[in-house]
């Protein structure tokens, strides 16, 4: 926080700039929307506007969000957007746990809001613009979000992800301002154990059994090593990326595999069977949940797994303090190779745009020219401060230009944690229309070890390996879709079967030759004409 504020987004100029492209989107001063009521938009681009008309809006509430507000017009943040823009919106929240079919609904209802905030890359964003769902943004950026399109121009490579196969701009994305905010998740072990064993972190896999049997036999540990499969772990490279794969796709010197069909991972398998044969893999691999691994972690019944810096580092140790428990102590580990010295091939990493929850405006939108501006605020100074530091003079102030977070914030007295808070105050910490901070998630963070641990799981060389961000014609997304299904069920199945014993590796042609029934290949296929594609953009 110490740092020297530098919005990198916009000088003097560019808010010049920003006037004269209202103005220019606007024959006068005053623009009448399709509804009929005039919006006042000052000449110097400033806010609020003058303007009575309505904005709806339907997007979703993480679980972080809903315990806080039912609706996120009673946030501070929403409350504090329309002070600043003038610019009233109603918002619509589909029900907890059926957001994906309520998404589908929504857009097969016939009536949609003037924005929708949704999950363009499964359902297909070029599929969206050639149903004329949603509006493609190309000129409507150059007329109406200046500063939203200076963040495109001033990063080339996002842009590229923000666009479909031909060239279309359909959405305000969520953008990290760094690529290490990309990376929140790894392998991480009690510290305090490791401690009072004498034992260093482990990079590699023969580590990795040292320290878990000595858990096991020294300790008398029940699960030395907990895994949650939901939580992707082989996915983004912990521990299978210490056999060259993970167990989903990948691109390799531009050509995609599917991790589960290499001879790496087998080898892999071959690992965690021995493993759990030894008792340093808990036996209820295949049924533990979250509930379940923080309790193990605070319990002392397991030493080691894969989790997040927040919900699970953070708030593990946040847990063991409350209860008294001022030993507990984590530490993340890097992601394993085989031989000490080797650079990890994979670990876990977001692209710094995520498209999950993407800002489009829709084909009912009744005023394009009030919604446009508004999307665009949040990339001006005063929208990056909102979206990532909440309100000024309540979450934080300036000081010598830096925005500073206040006591009130950071001792807040009702006791909330600065990241509780800013979910009330802020968009950017999950995914606004704006750039996210990564001075405010570092100061989010409630211990040191959550940081370390960042900083060793980010090194790895992910960047050449993981898929880009590929679209999907129509067709690809239905035959992807009926492939996906039964080949990931069949691979769990396999993958459960071979470490616990239940199906045997030396069936592994036989495995083989039933992913290539399934489609595997055919996944491969598609996945590779989506790559080649967006590497013509």
């Amino acid at each position: 926080m110490q740092k020297k504020f530098k919005n990198k987004l916009f000088k003097t100029a560019a808010l010049a700039v920003c006037g004269a492209m209202l103005m220019s989107g606007c024959s006068s001063a005053k623009q009448t929307g399709n509804k009929g009521n005039a919006i006042t938009y000052p000449a110097n681009g400033t806010y609020p506007v003058n303007c009575d008309d309505t904005l709806s809006m339907w997007m979703e509430l993480n679980s972080s969000q809903s315990v806080l507000y039912s609706n996120f017009a009673d946030s501070k943040c929403a409350q504090a957007l329309e002070k600043q823009t003038g610019v009233h919106v109603e918002y619509q929240h589909p029900a907890a746990g059926l957001v994906s079919e309520q998404f589908n609904l929504l857009l097969t209802s016939g009536s949609l809001p003037d924005i929708i905030v949704g999950d363009w890359y499964h359902y297909g964003a070029q599929k969206a613009l050639d149903e004329g769902i949603i509006l493609q943004l190309n000129e409507i950026l150059d007329k109406w979000a200046p500063n939203y399109k200076k963040v495109l121009e001033d990063r080339p490579e996002i842009a590229t992800m923000l666009k479909t196969d031909k060239g279309d701009y359909y959405t305000f994305g969520f953008i990290r301002e760094s690529d290490e905010l990309g990376t929140y998740g790894g392998g991480m072990l009690r510290a305090d154990w490791l401690k009072q064993l004498n034992l260093d972190v482990p990079e590699t896999i023969d580590d990795w059994t040292a320290v878990l049997t000595a858990f096991k036999e020294k300790l008398n540990v029940e699960s030395p090593l907990m895994l949650v499969n939901s939580a992707s772990p082989f996915t983004s490279g912990f521990l299978t990326g210490a056999y060259g794969v993970t167990d989903d796709f990948y691109v390799e010197d531009g050509k995609v595999k599917y991790g589960p069909l290499e001879p790496g991972y087998k080898d892999f398998l071959l690992q965690m069977k021995q493993w759990y044969d030894s008792g340093l893999l808990d036996q209820n691999f295949a049924g533990a949940d979250t509930k379940i691994l923080e309790n193990s972690m605070l319990n002392g019944k397991a030493g080691a797994t894969y989790a997040l810096v927040g919900g699970g580092m953070g708030a593990w140790m946040t847990s063991a303090r409350a209860t008294g428990n001022t030993e507990f102590d984590l530490v993340g580990a890097p992601y394993p190779v085989l031989n000490k010295g080797e650079r990890p091939k994979f670990s876990q990493m977001d692209w710094q745009y995520t498209p999950l929850r993407a800002w489009s405006i829709s084909r009912d939108c009744k005023n394009v020219e009030l919604a446009a501006p508004l999307l665009d605020y949040c990339s001006r100074d005063e929208g990056y401060l909102l979206m990532n530091y909440g309100v000024e003079g309540e979450t934080f102030e300036m000081k010598d230009g830096v925005p500073t977070f206040t006591d009130f914030a950071l001792n807040n007295p009702d006791g909330r944690s600065l990241s509780d808070l800013l979910t009330d105050y802020t968009l950017g910490s999950s995914s606004g229309p704006c750039l996210q901070s990564l001075t405010v998630t570092e100061a989010t963070r409630s211990y040191p070890q959550q940081t370390e641990a960042v900083k060793k799981w980010k090194e790895s060389d992910i960047a050449e390996y993981k898929l880009p961000m590929v679209n999907f014609t129509q067709e690809e997304n239905d035959e992807l879709g009926t492939i996906l299904t039964d080949l990931h069920a069949y691979q769990d199945e396999s993958m459960f079967g071979f470490i616990m014993g239940t199906m045997d590796l030396s069936n592994w042609d036989s495995y083989l030759s039933q992913m290539k029934n399934i489609g595997a290949e055919k996944a491969i296929e598609i996945y590779q004409k989506a790559v080649d594609r967006y590497m013509n953009r």
